[in-house]
């Protein structure tokens, strides 16, 4: 009985052994996850090559004004990241598939028409961003700066290259130019 009375004990005491040694493994997992952080996820934009006009283009405001383009329509034009010899114009759903966040982002090779082209020269008073062909029809409706001919005013200015201002307000008080 004494041999019982003793071998209780030390069972208590091993079976206690063993519950702190299973509390003292539990514990550091716990501490080797609450160590880990959580992976946050990082959203980035859709795309780095294409950015906002209105957001890296300082002469922004002199194109919408020599041209009479809406302010509102800004944030259809984009210029590459990396250069910035031409301006694109996209469509409604581009821009806002542009402002998306993705979380690994995406190479676009091109993105929408081309609408400005910088020159290397121009005229003193005029924009040094030229429209550009590809662009012209898409944007002929937005440009306020217009003016519409007849053929055969615009078959004269094609032959002779150069008109003066006497010749162009003669023909438009014909009624061949307006604008």
């Amino acid at each position: 009985k004494e041999a019982e009375a003793e071998a209780e004990p030390a069972a208590e005491a091993a079976e206690a052994d063993v519950e702190v040694a299973d509390v003292e493994e539990k514990e550091p997992e716990k501490s080797e996850k609450s160590e880990k952080p959580k992976a946050e996820v990082i959203f980035r934009r859709l795309t780095k090559e294409y950015v906002p006009v209105a957001e890296v283009l300082s002469d922004w405001k002199e194109i919408l004004d020599f041209y009479g383009l809406d302010a509102s329509l800004s944030h259809r034009f984009v210029m590459r990241a990396e250069g910035d010899k031409s301006i694109f114009f996209i469509s409604e759903a581009v821009a806002e598939l542009l402002r998306q966040e993705v979380k690994l982002p995406t190479r676009m090779v091109m993105c929408g028409v081309a609408a400005f082209q910088r020159t290397g020269a121009h005229h003193e008073r005029a924009c040094p961003w030229q429209l550009a062909q590809e662009g012209a029809a898409q944007l002929s409706q937005a440009l306020k700066r217009q003016l519409t001919c007849s053929r055969s005013f615009l078959r004269k200015l094609l032959a002779e290259k150069e008109l003066t201002i006497p010749e162009v307000r003669s023909a438009a008080a014909e009624g061949e130019v307006n604008g």
